[in-house]
């Protein structure tokens, strides 16, 4: 079996029972994978005892909420376990924190297997408990194991039916699990881009497309420096090579953003072009983000060592990496700001210049109306207007249009419309 790496003292977030014994245990599922336990028995107990095994909740370790019903059980009179699923808390399995229904059933017949062997289990009186998303999968597998007679699920839902309807069934559609399903299928494609984890022995990175160049050239450079490296310093030496520069492509990147503000600002340029300059920037720094999100949570996950895998001081320079991915982060943040904010004022700009145009159409239509109005009065032609036969009434006419053109030029030059 795996050995595994497992804490011996009381590490729970319950208070200890002084009414049960405590102690920690390991078995293996048929998968290969070796699983932590805590096993619970009561004090002064003789004889062959009932006994459950207990799980969950989803993604939770035996040291919260399985491992207070394990010793409740206990207390009652019960032999009890309560363990970490694979690939979780002190149990084995790679790569971490993988939910697979199958394994996870087998899990619970393992616990049931190693309940049955025990001197002091009655084997025909053995029973499991799933809290939350474990409800299912010990329904799961009191469906396929018979040696299984009681089962309890403590779940406040289907989780089943969650995943494929929503909440409520709120997605109880064709399309909207299509739409689910692809969005999944979507972020698999995302996680395979940059995936990399570290077993005990050997370091093992996925890449694809032009990311498995540029690793293949880190990684040939590194062996060519020191082909004795051990994994833990391999995959640091690594992923600082990988950000090596990093923050100069950003500087370079915010120069030429601070550049173009001036640009599009001072000079004229046609908003669509504009438009389009920002939105390419808007989705390059999006799929920056993405990158440094994803190289956040492994430096995340090896500075906090959970499993032991690497040794303290790894750990801590994975912690100065971590650190240093959270800074280009929030660089990337702030240059979409900046970009959103460009749109923002690009946007004001061009609604000040529609404003200002139809100022213009307005102060022009106002200027030229007393015009329209003489024209279209004496353009009636009625034979009763003796206007029409005074010899000086075209000159009169022409005098009071340019009397008041030059007025009403004059009235909107002192309101600063013009």
């Amino acid at each position: 079996m795996e050995k595994l790496n497992l804490t011996q003292e009381w590490d729970k977030v319950f208070p200890k029972s002084d009414k049960v014994d405590h102690k920690k245990v390991t078995f293996h599922n048929r998968y290969g994978i070796t699983l932590a336990a805590d096993l619970y028995t009561p004090k002064g107990a003789e004889g062959k005892l009932p006994a459950t095994a207990v799980s969950g909740p989803f993604g939770a370790v035996k040291e919260q909420s399985s491992g207070l019903y394990a010793q409740k059980m206990a207390e009652f009179g019960f032999l009890t376990i309560a363990f970490d699923p694979s690939y979780t808390g002190e149990s084995g399995g790679t790569p971490r924190y993988v939910a697979s229904p199958d394994i996870n059933t087998e899990d619970f017949c393992a616990a049931v297997d190693f309940l049955s062997v025990q001197e002091n289990v009655d084997p025909e009186r053995i029973g499991i408990i799933g809290i939350c998303g474990w409800g299912g999968m010990a329904i799961n597998a009191a469906a396929i194991d018979t040696r299984i007679k009681a089962t309890a699920a403590m779940t406040m839902y289907d989780m089943t039916r969650v995943n494929a309807n929503g909440y409520f069934d709120s997605e109880d559609s064709e399309q909207a699990r299509f739409e689910k399903k692809k969005a999944m299928n979507a972020q698999r494609t995302e996680d395979y881009k940059m995936l990399a984890y570290v077993s005990r022995e050997n370091l093992i990175i996925f890449t694809d497309g032009a990311a498995g160049d540029t690793a293949k050239k880190i990684m040939d450079g590194l062996a060519a420096e020191n082909p004795e490296f051990r994994s833990e310093q391999l995959l640091y030496r690594f992923f600082v090579r990988l950000l090596n520069g990093d923050m100069d492509c950003l500087s370079r990147l915010e120069n030429e953003i601070d550049e173009y503000e001036n640009v599009y600002l001072f000079k004229s340029e046609s908003g669509k072009d504009v438009f389009e300059k920002l939105s390419a920037w808007r989705r390059e720094l999006l799929r920056i983000k993405r990158y440094y999100e994803q190289l956040t949570l492994i430096f995340d996950e090896a500075s906090a060592n959970d499993n032991s895998v690497f040794s303290n001081s790894a750990a801590k320079r994975f912690a100065i990496l971590k650190n240093r991915t959270d800074r280009y982060l929030q660089t990337v943040q702030n240059l979409r700001d900046v970009i959103e904010h460009l749109q923002e004022e690009y946007q004001a700009q061009l609604s000040i210049q529609q404003n200002d145009l139809m100022k213009l159409f307005t102060v022009v239509t106002v200027i030229f109306l007393p015009l329209t109005l003489l024209t279209g009065w004496y353009g009636m032609n009625f034979s009763g207007m003796p206007e029409l036969n005074w010899e000086y009434g075209y000159l009169v006419i022409i005098v009071v249009s340019i009397v008041v053109l030059v007025a009403l030029i004059l009235f909107f030059r002192r309101k600063k419309w013009l």
